[in-house]
């Protein structure tokens, strides 16, 4: 009771010093009195002809007592402090995780907007010129959201289900050109049980799609994902077309990289 509002207090290590020395003022004055009674006891019944003093009782506490009353004392505040460090080790923990689950999803938050921009703009370019593939596209469009909205909350999806919004990107991706031959996407490998983080590829497919297509010059995009004995690999390479002058740090610092990183630190320290 006193150590929690007293002791662990800096503000109140007096008022705690105080109470504590009160506190075993207390204690050993009552074993005087403990130790009074059975004394009192034996004179009562005529087992005794004499009380003993009170020098005598102090003398008796001392020796039976003084050495113990630290000791118990000292157990006790022990258990405490043992008691307070695990707590507070639970609430860091508690905390650490809060953190990095917050973290993470504002990580894939970062995500969607990019994604959705992209998709809506092609969208918007069927609509007119070919509705059938519009409507098409809205189809795996509500599906990409609904996996989006509900899967990505989790820690983990299966891998199966990330290759289907995958697959589901690639074939809006697809609709844009008369032939869309160019776009590879392999998958080998047991792949049904194995869970992976939700959208932990798609930066990668994105900047493939964004950097790797030309309508003027040949284009190729080359997706693979392959699992064997635990380990999962997966390989985007792409042709390259800039507007500009081609800068690798530039290239190595989008938005989406960065995200992939910090979410597999937090994931995978």
């Amino acid at each position: 009771f006193l150590l929690p509002r007293f002791f662990f207090k800096p503000k109140n290590i007096l008022v705690s010093s105080v109470v504590l020395a009160g506190m075993i003022t207390f204690t050993y004055i009552a074993s005087i009195g403990f130790m009074y009674v059975p004394f009192y006891h034996s004179y009562i019944i005529g087992m005794r002809n004499d009380l003993p003093s009170i020098i005598e009782m102090i003398h008796f506490v001392n020796k039976s007592y003084l050495f113990h009353l630290p000791i118990v004392i000292g157990f006790a505040v022990m258990i405490k402090l043992v008691k307070r460090w695990w707590i507070k080790q639970k609430e860091t923990e508690q905390i650490e995780k809060e953190k990095s689950r917050a973290e993470l999803q504002l990580l894939k938050a970062q995500i969607h907007p990019h994604f959705l921009f992209n998709t809506l703009n092609n969208i918007k370019s069927l609509v007119k010129s070919m509705p059938s593939k519009a409507v098409y596209s809205v189809d795996k469009l509500s599906g990409m959201m609904s996996y989006m909205l509900y899967e990505s909350s989790l820690a983990t999806v299966p891998l199966v289900n990330e290759i289907g919004h995958i697959n589901n990107y690639i074939d809006l991706e697809k609709i844009r050109y008369s032939d869309p031959d160019f776009i590879n996407f392999k998958i080998s490998g047991e792949y049904e049980n194995i869970p992976v983080p939700p959208l932990i590829f798609m930066p990668f497919i994105e900047n493939a799609f964004k950097h790797g297509i030309s309508l003027q010059q040949p284009s190729f995009i080359n997706i693979s994902l392959h699992t064997k004995e635990n380990i999962l690999y997966f390989d985007v390479h792409n042709s390259v077309h800039l507007k500009g002058e081609y800068d690798p740090e530039k290239m190595k610092s989008g938005i989406g990289l960065q995200n992939v990183k910090q979410r597999l630190a937090l994931l995978y320290p």
